[in-house]
């Protein structure tokens, strides 16, 4: 996980894939097609990575059970 002042509590891609059972280029992928993933857009840090908010995984879990 990034840890800096802005992205101290976000996830990684990395993370947040495994969290949701999916493979990173999968959400990257999605990200670059449709600008979020589920309706959640990352931060992007100034070393061009994405940071997820660290409530990512169970706000996309909530989404399916909509």
């Amino acid at each position: 996980m990034t840890q800096t002042n802005d992205s101290a509590r976000r996830l990684s891609t990395r993370d947040l894939a495994a969290a949701v059972g999916m493979q990173t280029d999968s959400v990257l992928e999605r990200v670059r097609r449709e600008g979020d993933f589920f309706g959640i857009t990352p931060m992007r840090l100034p070393s061009g990575r994405l940071a997820w908010p660290s409530d990512a995984p169970a706000r996309i879990f909530a989404r399916g059970q909509e």
